[in-house]
């Protein structure tokens, strides 16, 4: 066996493995989401429907969508992977016609994982929205949303760009819109968490320190812990980004990153 052989073996195992990953990391990370978009289209269907609820449902429809194109993409582009290099084909000439028929999917996945981001974090600073009645912070916030989605945007046409010139890296966009989207998710908890402190204070002074809470004040907590967990995840994906960017590319880090975007469609 040649070295070139050699080297076009590697290449393929490398790149079933991290198929494998993959597939394993979105499909699982689907079934979980479906199960939770079930539960939460039930709970939106037995109420009576305002205005609120049917955006709401608006929105986990379209992250639904989002997410099924995404898991679509990784399970056909490996098919065709699989096709191309172990059936069909044989080293380079395998290589080439594999990546030659999966061009055209690549444009995929960069905007349903970018528009799950979005969409979650225009929930998150939805709810610190109606909370928080503080004009200055509401201002802050919505400029922050509004710079979040522009610098996101861009960075998806970027990476159109790139597959269009043949050149695939993380650069500075990448980093920029991972903070940015951190950012808005640590203000908005913020804010959640503030009238979450103010509303607890309210009420200890009406009811007493003997309070067991109301049910405003326990939805609200929930509203906290759920937007520190986000956090905790989008601390990860900007981490991962900044070291990818900066440092290394990894297995690793592109097994956290496909987490924490899995994790994005909850």
């Amino acid at each position: 066996m040649t070295p070139e052989e050699q080297q076009t073996i590697a290449f393929l195992a490398q790149g079933i493995y991290q198929n494998i990953i993959d597939l394993t990391l979105v499909f699982t990370g689907y079934g979980v989401f479906a199960l939770g978009m079930a539960t939460a289209v039930h709970s939106l269907a037995v109420k009576s429907w305002t205005g609120s609820q049917i955006a709401l449902t608006a929105l986990l429809l379209t992250i639904s969508f989002s997410f099924t194109l995404e898991a679509l993409y990784y399970g056909i582009s490996a098919l065709i992977v699989s096709h191309y290099t172990l059936i069909m084909g044989s080293g380079q000439e395998g290589i080439q016609a594999a990546a030659k028929k999966i061009l055209p999917l690549q444009f995929v996945p960069v905007w349903p994982t970018t528009i799950n981001v979005l969409l979650s974090d225009l929930i998150v600073a939805w709810r610190a929205w109606i909370l928080c009645r503080n004009r200055p912070q509401r201002a802050i916030l919505a400029t922050l949303m509004i710079v979040n989605i522009c610098i996101n945007i861009a960075d998806c046409i970027w990476g159109d760009v790139e597959l269009q010139i043949e050149k695939s890296s993380n650069s500075i966009i990448d980093s920029v819109s991972a903070v940015l989207i951190l950012l808005v998710n640590i203000f908005a908890t913020f804010l959640i968490g503030w009238e979450t402190r103010t509303h607890l204070c309210l009420t200890a002074q009406h009811h007493g320190p003997d309070n067991k809470g109301t049910r405003t004040g326990e939805v609200i907590k929930l509203l906290v812990e759920s937007g520190a967990v986000f956090c905790l995840i989008q601390s990860i994906n900007t981490a991962s980004t900044l070291l990818q960017t900066f440092i290394t590319k990894d297995m690793t880090l592109h097994i956290i990153l496909m987490m924490v975007n899995v994790a994005n469609a909850r």
